[in-house]
């Protein structure tokens, strides 16, 4: 997730925060600062997470900032099972 300014210069925000669903439906949430890590600053107001795919099925993610340069992604991918197991 990218955070802009009104100049298109990128920002730090108030606040990152992402999640996911897993196939089952349980969901993950994580705040970035917190002493878990998973939200990792790239450089100013460029942030990501890495999630673990446990299982085949739709994983939902998304990744939010709060306060100035607010921005978010939403994204879905599919892990098919191994036909060669």
């Amino acid at each position: 997730s990218t955070s802009t300014g009104g100049a298109a210069d990128a920002v730090d925000p108030a606040a990152v925060n992402a999640s996911y669903i897993n196939p089952s439906g349980s969901t993950t949430s994580y705040v970035y600062g917190s002493t878990d890590g998973v939200i990792v600053k790239l450089s100013a107001g460029i942030y990501y997470f890495d999630i673990s795919a446990t299982g085949p099925g739709d994983y939902h993610t998304r990744i939010y900032s709060t306060g100035s340069g607010q921005a978010a992604a939403v994204r879905l991918f599919r892990v098919e099972g191994d036909q060669f197991a």
